[in-house]
C-alpha cells in the first residue's frame, strides 16, 4: 500500500490568512465585527464558527467563502507559500507517496496561486466546506493508501478532527489559522512549527 501526504491549502500551504480577513471585514459591515480582537476570535473558533459568530447564516456560508476566497486570488501577486512547503511536498513526491490538497476553497483559485507548482500534487480534491474525513476517506480508498502512512496536514481543528475521523494521521501546523496551543485540544498525532519537521516526520 502507498504512502500519502494530503494538505489544507489556505494558510496550510499559502499564507493566505490575513488577506481572507481583509475581505471579511469589507463584507462585515453592519455585523458584530471586532477589529481589535478578529485575529483571536478567529483562532479560537476556526473559519467556519468565525463566519457563524459574524452572523453569516449556515445557508449563505458556502457564497460568503467562495467570494473572500475568490478575492484573495485575484490579488494573489501578495500571496506567498509558506516557507518550506514547496519542498516538502517535492521530496515526498520524489519519494513515491501521493501528495494532494484537499480544501474549502476551489480548484480554480488553488491554480490560480500555486501556478506551476500545482504540479506538485497528484491529487486536488477542493470546494467542500464539510465532509472533509468524507473526501479523506475516499482518496485512501481510491488510491489504495495505507491509513498508517497517510499524513493529512492543518491549521484548524476542523482539519485534525477530519483526519483523525477517517482514521490517517494528522499534522497540525503553528503558522496558518490557529495556534498550536488550541490545535493541541484535538490531540493531533503531530504538532509542527516548521515545513522542516514535517519532512522529518515523513522521513521518520
Amino acid at each position: 500500500m502507498k504512502k500519502a501526504v494530503l494538505s489544507d491549502f489556505d494558510g496550510t500551504i499559502v499564507d493566505t490568512t490575513e488577506a481572507l480577513l481583509q475581505e471579511v471585514r469589507i463584507l462585515s459591515v453592519g455585523k458584530p465585527f471586532s477589529p481589535t480582537h478578529v485575529r483571536e476570535q478567529l483562532a479560537e473558533l476556526g473559519w467556519k464558527k468565525f463566519l457563524l459568530h459574524l452572523k453569516f447564516s449556515e445557508s449563505e456560508l458556502p457564497d460568503v467563502v467562495r467570494y473572500i476566497c475568490d478575492a484573495v486570488a485575484q490579488t494573489r501577486a501578495n500571496i506567498h507559500l509558506v516557507p518550506g512547503m514547496e519542498e516538502v511536498f517535492l521530496q515526498a513526491a520524489k519519494a513515491g507517496s501521493l501528495t494532494g490538497i484537499v480544501t474549502s476553497n476551489t480548484p480554480m483559485n488553488v491554480e490560480k496561486m500555486l501556478g506551476e507548482r500545482i504540479q506538485l500534487f497528484s491529487v486536488l480534491r477542493a470546494g467542500a466546506l464539510s465532509g472533509k474525513n468524507e473526501v479523506l476517506e475516499d482518496i485512501v480508498q481510491q488510491h489504495d493508501l495505507s491509513k498508517d502512512e497517510t499524513y493529512y496536514v492543518g491549521d484548524e481543528e476542523r482539519d485534525i478532527v477530519a483526519a483523525k475521523m477517517a482514521g490517517i494521521r494528522s499534522i497540525a501546523v503553528g503558522w496558518g489559522t490557529s495556534p498550536l496551543h488550541i490545535l493541541k485540544k484535538v490531540e493531533p498525532d503531530y504538532c509542527v512549527d516548521s515545513a522542516k519537521q514535517i519532512q522529518d516526520i515523513l522521513q521518520g
